[in-house]
């Protein structure tokens, strides 16, 4: 490298940050130097600093984001390029909860996804820039976000090193340290308050530095602090980010309640149309249609979710070729009013603590809040069928889930029912005299029958060993 390094720092197995006294050129693992040297090349104006929280195979802790993040914070370095992630769905929620923490507080992240070809974290984030190279493989599918891929990145890298030229393999993690050199200069020329002004920047940008945005629907995966200004019944169910409290917000209690709001999730179409929330991100859970408001923030409708579904139909048909879900399809009907994200929610805990990665299924709007698969009811009608089975396919295939789960009330029918003739197993919970009864058809042959006084979470415990004992045999 021409210019050293500002900082060198070390973050230990007990997340201490310490003096980093390696040799950056001489290290077995040459990876962050390499990172190093292409933003150098493309943004030579910056000041680089390395924070190293993976070993010498390339490995690292997820408890070391933590504190090199924090150390960014603390040292006002807000554009961070990183190289790693995991492909481990049991990751995800620690990885997202840490990203939307340190986005709020300002930090620009930009990140590769992995090379395997499936979805990674963080780089699948909203919150974070991702980033792939450019080439055939991806083309098919970045349209439609499964991946989160925000830019790709065409051709390879070369260095100088020494005296000599050298072209870094064509990877990922090679791709990210061009854009975060990009960032760096559009950040010189205007400052970057969030991510959301970050990905708009380099929209501006991507013909003259010949790199292709991809068109991601944004998943509503952001949210760190909320406001719930609903009319809609609550749930028991967890949110997956932290509820402020509305009272201590009317009241003005604190002003720094306020501030710390990133978004607020309504369902009144007034409130959007009116712009009373332009400084902070937007979730609408109502059913009317709305236009995107003019903020510099996320904004997330069922509408958006829609065109993610439908947008790409004519180019993933790919040449007559037949997708087939190579995993078990599970049904969840009831007959009664239940508290749906209390159960769909319980059961996709049980599978994930069973080392199961399950897509659920719900066609309500607020499973979103809930980290619940939110499919809108119009894509049921004849016409969408096979576009939402291709969604689905694609979805599944590239998170790599174990399952898929859909919750649906009993009224909707068979016609109205994705993935219909796909069903493996069909369960249905239902009122009893002792309270609940869930019943399992395997086959159109009933294999079960359980209750109890009430729907908790030793309840769908037990309808979770169920459905394993059954799909296991």
């Amino acid at each position: 490298m021409k210019k050293p390094l500002e900082y060198k720092v070390l973050i230990t197995e007990d997340g201490d940050c310490i003096p980093d006294n390696s040799d950056v050129e001489h290290v077995s693992f040459l990876h962050g130097t390499t990172c190093a040297q292409i933003i150098e090349k493309y943004f030579p104006e910056g000041n680089l600093s390395s924070v190293k929280v993976l070993d010498e195979k390339g490995t690292g802790l997820l408890t070391k984001l933590r504190p090199a993040m924090e150390w960014c914070l603390q040292n006002q370095i807000n554009i961070l390029n990183v190289s790693l992630g995991s492909m481990h769905f049991q990751d995800r929620n620690q990885i997202r909860t840490l990203i939307n923490e340190y986005a709020v507080k300002g930090l620009i992240v930009i990140a590769a996804t992995a090379n395997s070809g499936y979805v990674s974290y963080p780089a699948a984030l909203s919150h974070v820039i991702g980033v792939a190279i450019d080439r055939d493989a991806y083309n098919d599918f970045t349209g439609n976000g499964h991946l989160g891929i925000d830019v790709l990145v065409p051709g390879e890298q070369e260095l100088i090193s020494g005296e000599k030229k050298i072209t870094a393999q064509k990877s990922n993690s090679y791709a990210a340290p061009y854009i975060t050199a990009l960032i760096g200069k559009l950040a010189m020329e205007k400052p970057m308050i969030n991510i959301y002004i970050a990905k708009l920047a380099l929209a501006s940008i991507i013909e003259e530095h010949k790199v292709y945005l991809s068109p991601v629907y944004e998943e509503p995966d952001w949210i760190h602090n909320a406001l719930i200004k609903t009319t809609g019944r609550k749930s028991r169910a967890e949110y997956y980010f932290n509820a402020v409290d509305e009272k201590a917000v009317e009241e003005m209690r604190h002003a720094d309640v306020i501030h710390s709001i990133d978004t607020v999730v309504i369902d009144d179409l007034s409130k959007v149309e009116g712009g009373s929330f332009n400084n902070k991100n937007i979730i609408y859970l109502g059913k009317e249609k709305v236009k995107q408001p003019n903020t510099n923030k996320f904004f997330w409708s069922s509408e958006n979710r829609l065109k993610q579904i439908l947008n790409r139909e004519h180019i993933e048909i790919e040449a007559e070729m037949e997708h087939e879900l190579k995993i078990p399809v599970i049904l969840c009907e009831w007959k009664d009013e239940i508290d749906e994200m209390f159960l769909l929610s319980q059961l996709k805990k049980s599978f994930g603590k069973g080392g199961y990665y399950l897509y659920t299924i719900s066609f309500c709007a607020e499973s979103v809040l809930y980290d619940l698969e939110y499919i809108p009811e119009e894509v049921l009608e004849e016409k969408y069928i096979s576009s939402l089975y291709r969604f689905i396919y694609w979805q599944t295939h590239y998170k790599q889930n174990d399952a898929v789960l859909i919750g649906s009330p009993l009224y909707f029918g068979k016609q109205k029912l994705c993935l219909q003739d796909k069903i493996d197993l069909k369960i249905t919970l239902e009122r009893c005299e002792i309270g609940y009864r869930t019943l399992f058809l395997y086959e159109d042959i009933a294999v079960g029958d359980v209750r109890s006084p009430e729907i908790d979470t030793e309840y769908i415990q037990t309808i979770f060993r169920k459905i394993r004992e059954v799909l296991g045999e």
